[in-house]
């Protein structure tokens, strides 16, 4: 099974911090003092007077353009010094508030993220934050560990996942992560996530920072689905590209009008069986064993 490469310039300062970066997919560190939460808290209620009724609503989902550009910018210049305190040789794309509004409709399904760069040379992360505690309850993160080094496969909106038609599989062997209002979870891009629905009363108010080696250039795939084209288009993008989509849910599995094409892929499928499947989360177990204390399995 492939690995994720060794030779990767460390995106983080503490030694120790990055190999747990690199070998598990994920880091939970504490990161916002009480003053940035607070602060974001007041931000997220002066964007959003009015919530929705029910969902999992992201920022970038939005269609106004100034909107997504406005809290980007408020919330990167409130935690771009504790950010840069803990990485190195980074770039930070953008940031966007992600809430929870009470309700079986806010789960997040089980997905890798985008490639958005070269992964054989660089990392790409997002950096998560609750502003309240997080937990199983209301909607914390949940993670794959290990994933990032063996389900290694070109992904974006109009690719499967190696695990697609088998997520209720992959779904016994999650890692819940509570999490602590101010502390981050750093997940890399590749590593499988997902989060349960918040089934408490009350909205659970989140951000997510981007970051990626300083040196990478950001990219995108496409491939045209409905004519079953076996072709992939390598899109080499500007650094606010997340925020360019006028309907998110729609332009996202569209050929990209922004960006240019750089390379023509041949279109792997990445789709695996069951078994194989199997013997991936057993590959992931043995990697980055569940630790003797923190994060818990959610069933």
């Amino acid at each position: 099974m492939t690995r994720v490469p060794t030779m990767i310039s460390p995106l983080l300062q503490d030694p120790a911090s990055w190999r747990r970066l690199h070998d598990d997919g994920y880091l939970q560190t504490p990161l916002l003092p009480r003053s940035a939460v607070q602060n974001l808290l007041a931000a997220f209620e002066q964007f959003h007077p009015q919530l929705p009724e029910t969902g999992f609503v992201s920022s970038t989902y939005s269609p106004d353009l100034a909107y997504k550009r406005a809290v980007s910018e408020c919330i990167t210049e409130i935690i771009r010094p504790h950010v840069d305190s803990v990485f190195q040789n980074h770039r930070v794309l953008g940031a966007a508030f992600l809430y929870k509004m009470p309700g079986p409709q806010s789960r997040l399904p089980l997905h890798q993220d985008w490639t958005v760069v070269d992964e054989d040379r660089f990392i790409a992360a997002n950096v998560w934050m609750p502003l309240v505690d997080a937990d199983a309850d209301n909607g914390t993160l949940c993670v794959m560990p290990g994933s990032h080094r063996v389900m290694r496969s070109i992904r974006s909106p109009t690719l499967p996942f190696c695990y697609s038609g088998h997520e209720d599989l992959m779904q016994q062997h999650m890692r819940s992560l509570p999490t602590k209002a101010g502390e981050a979870v750093i997940v890399n891009q590749a590593t499988a996530h997902c989060s349960p629905p918040n089934l408490r009363r009350t909205v659970r108010p989140a951000i997510t920072v981007g970051v990626v080696s300083a040196q990478a250039r950001l990219r995108f795939y496409y491939r045209d689905r409905q004519h079953n084209d076996r072709r992939l288009e390598m899109f080499e993008q500007e650094d606010d590209f997340f925020l360019r989509f006028d309907d998110f849910h729609r332009d996202i599995f569209a050929r990209p009008r922004f960006g240019r094409v750089v390379a023509e892929l041949d279109y792997p499928d990445p789709t695996r069986s069951e078994s194989e499947i199997a013997a991936m989360i057993q590959e992931c177990q043995r990697l980055s064993p569940e630790p003797t204390e923190g994060g818990r399995s959610w069933r």
